[in-house]
């Protein structure tokens, strides 16, 4: 067994199941769009302007699937650190 592959299954070892990496992306897209989209929702409702519930599930989508991509961009890196 070389260096390399030796690393490699050390690597692959240390990473979580695929389910926790699940678990994980999701709490990372999902509390985040839940807290901007009610901190946007109650801002606006202080301020006399009702925000049209399509607009706050544009919203909520949009940073989910930002904080979504950051994520999974982020664990690709953690399971390929070269």
């Amino acid at each position: 067994m070389s260096v390399a592959t030796a690393r490699a299954v050390t690597i692959a070892a240390d990473l979580p199941s695929t389910d926790y990496r699940f678990v994980g992306l999701l709490i990372i897209a999902l509390f985040p769009a839940l807290f901007w989209t009610a901190l946007i929702a109650a801002v606006g409702s202080m301020a006399g302007t009702g925000i049209s519930q399509m607009t706050l599930l544009t919203i909520g989508t949009t940073i989910m699937a930002t904080c979504g991509l950051i994520g999974q961009l982020l664990f690709a890196r953690v399971q390929n650190p070269s």
